[in-house]
């Protein structure tokens, strides 16, 4: 087998190990000079455009992520902003749920005074309407009995009463205080 690879062989080129084509080396070295030039020529236009193309790129790629990093910032300012907002509601709600509570401690306090008040109202006109009883206990109008300010009707009464009840002055007085 290496005979015919010697005979396919030209001489000067060397073939690739591998696949067995001729290696690029070789086969620059079997161009003649004007095509390497000519070939040189283009390789470099290619490796210009390309270097062109990447540049190009690159700015527009490095354009984009400033783009991307001013929002990334512009958010990121806005989330902080956000945060300090929630943070500052947050207290808020906290606060107001504290005066809150004590304006309902407050509000059942003034409820229990309320009620305690409407109590000693009702016991203060008890107490007035007894007082009031009391006075007209002695206030009663006898007819054919001379009404004189100069003279203690309550006596006149009592010796009135104990005649017709024919009974001591005395034991009436005990039974009208009893009353």
């Amino acid at each position: 087998m290496s005979k015919n690879r010697e005979k396919n062989t030209q001489p000067g080129v060397r073939k690739n190990s591998i696949s067995g084509q001729p290696s690029i080396v070789s086969a620059w070295k079997n161009t003649s000079t004007t095509n390497q030039e000519t070939n040189m020529a283009g390789i470099q236009e290619l490796i210009i455009q390309l270097k062109q193309t990447m540049e190009n790129n690159f700015s527009q790629l490095s354009k984009e992520v400033q783009g991307v990093a001013k929002d990334v910032q512009t958010l990121s300012l806005e989330v902080y902003q956000l945060n300090k907002k929630t943070i500052q509601i947050e207290e808020n709600m906290k606060k107001h749920s504290e005066e809150l509570k004590e304006v309902k401690k407050k509000s059942e306090q003034l409820e229990y005074e309320v009620k305690q008040l409407k109590q000693n109202n009702e016991e203060l006109l008890d107490r007035m309407a007894m007082t009031e009883l009391r006075q007209k206990e002695n206030s009663l109008r006898l007819r054919n009995v001379p009404e004189n300010a100069d003279k203690d009707l309550t006596k006149i009464i009592t010796e009135v009463i104990a005649d017709m009840l024919q009974q001591n002055i005395e034991e009436v007085e005990e039974q009208i205080e009893k009353i």
